[in-house]
């Protein structure tokens, strides 16, 4: 893969804080993060992984700090002028409009973005982004009849519809089977392009190892990792201190539980 030499990374979050009140969701964060790299993100529950994702997209206001896109200060930006600014989302538990058909969902972001856009070449950029993303076929179904797993890469057509160079992606692999997963991160390697940045906020370990070009783990809003993701998996301490905040749950069964199934379950509530 090509990454970009530009100086000036795509995204730079420095000092990133969230509290609520007394309680801390996410201290002194830093993120840089290169045009057409993938990021992954891990951590065990209540460690601040979707608060993040919130904070990067807009949905949630940061106490403290300061986020650049492009150079460009968005840290008061809400969530629809980021979007509009290039970084789309996804949601671990999908959002479609479900009496909207898989198009029409699809249409809504692209006139969103660009509400003078030709219709026919509207309706060929959808055609382009359902064949991507394995719903060519469904176009015409209602998103309410779409199974979990279509519904999800429905989620990640609609982030896609937005023309994304950053691509926040929330626990797409949560409840699939291995074989949907192993859809998933097909689809996911498609969209690393070498243009587009990626952070994948993820829990299971598969997609992970096989679609992220580096890793950082934290817990309680804190760094506790980051670097290539091989070697953050491969370190004893990244382990035993998610162990420490769990003590219920041997380290293992964090990062590398049943090796056949290959899943991570360090997530579940964040």
């Amino acid at each position: 893969m090509t990454v970009a030499t530009n100086t000036t990374p795509l995204l730079d979050a420095v000092g990133l804080g969230k509290r609520y009140g007394g309680l801390v969701a996410i201290e002194s964060l830093d993120i840089r993060l290169e045009k057409g790299r993938v990021l992954g993100v891990i951590g065990p529950n209540g460690a601040g992984k979707s608060t993040l994702i919130g904070l990067l997209g807009g949905a949630i206001s940061a106490s403290a700090g300061r986020i650049d896109f492009e150079g460009r200060d968005i840290t008061g930006l809400p969530a629809s002028e980021r979007a509009r600014s290039g970084i789309g989302r996804t949601y671990q538990i999908p959002r479609p409009f479900l009496d909207m058909t898989v198009e029409e969902n699809l249409a809504v972001g692209q006139f969103s973005l660009t509400p003078f856009i030709a219709t026919s070449t509207a309706a060929a950029e959808r055609r382009d982004i359902l064949d991507r993303c394995g719903l060519g076929g469904a176009a015409h179904v209602k998103a309410r009849d779409l199974p979990l797993l279509r519904r999800k890469r429905l989620e990640v057509a609609r982030a896609l519809a937005l023309k994304p160079k950053l691509l926040l992606l929330d626990e797409v692999g949560a409840g699939l089977i291995d074989s949907e997963v192993s859809e998933l991160i097909a689809l996911i390697q498609s969209l690393n392009d070498g243009e587009r940045s990626i952070i994948v906020i993820e829990h299971v370990i598969r997609i992970v190892k096989e679609c992220c070009d580096d890793l950082m783990v934290i817990n309680f809003g804190k760094l506790l990792a980051r670097g290539p993701t091989t070697d953050v998996l491969a370190r004893r301490r990244c382990r035993r201190d998610l162990s420490r905040h769990q003590p219920w749950r041997r380290p293992q069964d964090l990062l590398f539980r049943d090796a056949a199934r290959q899943r991570h379950c360090v997530d579940g509530r964040r």
